[in-house]
């Protein structure tokens, strides 16, 4: 689970193919107690009630991205957690996002049968405005993150 290598990303690729077959576009996989611990190839965060939730390590890849995101929301005030997430909070979630390298934010819009309304929301839309800002080099807490390239 920690290692993007030797299969890793084959695990989560077939349950992206299952996924689709079944008329959605990302998969959420489980831990080996039932917990939700990511997506397919992408961490998986949930926002209830202003705090940011995710799988504790162990359980996922720790990967940059999601450590970049927690580092991100602690710098902007809000309440994190790590830890293991109930299936059932995917019902009671104010916001439901991925994130990777390659797609940043993805705002989840709908969950099993469950529509979430008003998506991107709040805090889904703020931090990605917060990382395209970093990206772009105009937040200097952030740009021990960049490489100057020739």
């Amino acid at each position: 689970m920690e290692a993007k290598a030797a299969g890793q990303y084959l695990n989560g690729m077939l349950a992206r193919q299952d996924a689709q077959r079944r008329g959605f576009g990302y998969a959420i996989l489980l831990d080996t107690q039932g917990f939700v611990a990511e997506g397919s190839t992408e961490s998986i965060f949930i926002v209830r009630d202003g705090r940011l939730m995710t799988a504790c390590l162990g359980t996922v890849l720790d990967s940059i991205t999601r450590r970049s995101l927690l580092e991100l929301a602690e710098a902007e005030g809000m309440p994190t957690f790590e830890g293991r997430i109930p299936v059932s909070l995917l019902d009671d979630a104010d916001e439901i996002f991925f994130s990777s390298t390659p797609i940043k934010l993805l705002p989840v819009r709908r969950c099993g049968q469950r529509v979430l309304s008003g998506v991107p929301g709040t805090i889904t839309k703020r931090l990605m405005n917060r990382v395209e800002e970093i990206l772009q080099g105009r937040d200097r807490r952030f740009s021990s993150w960049m490489a100057a390239v020739d």
